[in-house]
This record gives C-alpha cells, structure tokens and sequence, in this order.
C-alpha cells in the first residue's frame, strides 16, 4: 500500500519540509490554500495528515492518517489525530464543515470511496480541499518520472489528470467552485523564486489548491 513508506520514512519526510527547497515549496503552498479561503472553519478534518504541518499551519483539529508513526508527528503539533483510512471514516456523518485532502489524493488506494466518505462526513455545503499536483503539468511530468525510476515515495502514486479528477469528483456528488496555482519554478529546482499563485489550474505550475463543494 502506498502509505505503509510514510511509516517507514516518517522522519525523512518530516525533515523535508525543513530542508531549503521543502521549507520554500511548503510555505508557498500554504498561502496558495489560505488564498483560496475566506476562513478555515474549527470543524476541519484533513485526510493523510501525516506529520500534521499543513494541520498545524492552517489550524485544522482533526486528523486520520493508516500511518502510526507519522500521527506521532501530527499529536505533537496538537492534531487530534486518529488512526484511519480514507475509505472508512471513523466519523458520523454530517461531522464536518471542511474536509482537506493535501498531497493526499495521488495517494489513496480507492479514490472514488474516499471522495464519498469525505461527502458523508461532510455538513450540507460543506467543502472539500484539495492540494495536489497534476499529471497534466511539468512538475507532474516530473514525478511521474520519480515515480518510473522506483523512487520511495511515488511509485505506488497515482497522479491525476484534470478531467479525470473533475468527473470523480462530480460521481461523488462535488461541484468545484474555486482553484488556484502556484510553484512556478522549473521542476528541479534548487530553490523557491517565483511566489506567483494565479486563479485557475495551469500546466505551468506545480501545486495546485481546489474548493469543492457538497451537493
């Protein structure tokens, strides 16, 4: 399964994020998820927590992730974290008022369960969030080679094309309202320079922020 590396890895991907490259990408991604929301309301859930940096950062409560050693990470941050899967979650429905799925999708063994879990926990327009690359860009031309090459942490990932994620997440009963771009810097590169985030999903860039909304 794609997740069991995150338990394997967990403090190597955790020491990314500090690393000059990881710590320049998070923190431009981090505005390009604040720039597509008005609020983050307190009943947030995120799906793969994982260490709990976008939880900690963006003050989400809630977590589930099918990896102990990375929710370690995340209960140190303050996350409520739970250990769970995607595809079942261990929530009422009607829990939530926001559902982020950051880094996560490419990585689910059964996306469409894990879209409908997300609308069943969710409120009556309620949203889902969701931080990704794009197969159908450079830096998702990029990975996708990573992940040929046998690297670690993508080669059980499964990157997304738009339409492909646009229909599943109309089959699940979301309507995409908002999406933003950022990372424009080449696939590569050593460090951050372009701070651009454009309104829109551009092949150019290489993470990508959508709002979904409940049905």
């Amino acid at each position: 399964m794609a997740w069991e590396v995150f338990t394997e890895k967990a403090q190597e991907y955790d020491n990314w994020f500090d690393r000059h490259f990881g710590a320049g990408a998070f923190a431009l991604e981090l505005k390009s998820i604040k720039n597509i929301l008005k609020k983050i309301p307190d009943d947030s859930l995120e799906i793969g927590v994982g260490t709990g940096r976008f939880a900690h950062s963006l003050g989400i409560r809630f977590g589930i992730d099918p990896s102990p050693a990375v929710l370690e990470y995340a209960k140190k941050r303050g996350i409520r974290a739970a250990r769970a899967v995607a595809e079942s979650l261990p929530f009422p429905a009607f829990s939530f008022s926001a559902v982020f799925m950051i880094v996560t999708v490419c990585f689910l063994d059964n996306p469409l369960q894990a879209f409908a879990e997300a609308n069943r926990v969710l409120k009556p327009d309620g949203m889902l969030v969701l931080g990704l690359i794009m197969r159908d860009s450079r830096w998702g031309e990029f990975y996708e080679r990573k992940k040929a090459s046998g690297n670690a942490f993508y080669k059980h990932a499964h990157f997304w094309g738009k339409d492909e994620l646009f229909n599943a997440l109309d089959k699940t009963g979301f309507k995409v309202t908002d999406s933003v771009s950022t990372l424009f810097d080449p696939p590569g590169s050593l460090m951050i320079i372009n701070q651009k985030i454009q309104t829109g999903i551009h092949p150019e860039a290489g993470f990508h922020s959508i709002v979904a909304r409940k049905v």
